[in-house]
């Protein structure tokens, strides 16, 4: 089990087991099928049992590991029938919310969502599949937070870490040329204050990965 960077912040401890074990999960540092002891995670972190706990249980709402009675959880598999149900919510909350959120966006916002595509590309520059998932969702969520909606946002963070193990535990090779379009036509549409032109790509994308999946 590849858990490291010493002892969780027991101001939070709940919270930051979470947020490690999401990161590991994500990442692909815990493969799927990793097996995660309460106590075992427990000791890695330097913190009691039950904050560790409180993490699986909320992992395991979000379909990423699997829990069993005898204190011990499983890294949830990657399959294809998630991948296109995380797909499809996702597809329906994010251009719900940018509909909602990018024309009346302010100069800040859009700055900065700009900034994310800027990123988005330099990922796929450097053929970088983790690091275009993570900006991927990081410029879903801020949409959804833009919408002022973290109910939203939660949605598209759990529904993102689906499609996002799915590139990297998949047999299929990642599509550079999807991912390339979706860069080059949401970063004027979100300049531009183009809510149905960002949408279209983001659609068009998100409809070829769940194409993939099928």
């Amino acid at each position: 089990m590849a858990l490291s960077g010493g002892p969780v912040d027991r101001t939070r401890l709940g919270e930051s087991a979470y947020a490690r074990l999401r990161s590991a999960i994500i990442a692909g540092d815990l493969e799927p099928g990793a097996m995660l002891g309460v106590y075992e995670t427990a000791k890695a972190f330097g913190t009691s049992r039950a904050p560790v706990q409180v993490a699986l249980d909320l992992l395991a709402r979000e379909g990423l590991v699997e829990v069993y009675r005898n204190s011990y959880s499983r890294v949830a598999s990657v399959d294809r029938e998630s991948t296109r149900k995380a797909v499809d919510v996702l597809t329906d909350v994010w251009t719900g919310a940018v509909r909602r959120f990018l024309p009346r966006a302010g100069e800040e916002e859009v700055a900065a969502l700009s900034d994310l595509t800027t990123q988005m590309a330099a990922t796929i520059a450097s053929r970088d599949v983790a690091s275009f998932g993570d900006v991927l969702e990081e410029l879903a969520v801020s949409c959804s937070k833009g919408d002022a909606s973290p109910e939203r946002a939660s949605i598209v963070r759990q529904t993102c870490a689906h499609v996002h193990r799915y590139w990297l535990f998949s047999d299929r090779a990642f599509d550079w040329d999807a991912a390339e379009t979706l860069t080059a036509v949401i970063r004027p549409a979100i300049r531009s204050r183009d809510a149905a032109g960002a949408c279209d790509a983001i659609t068009g994308f998100l409809d070829d990965v769940a194409a993939d999946a099928s």
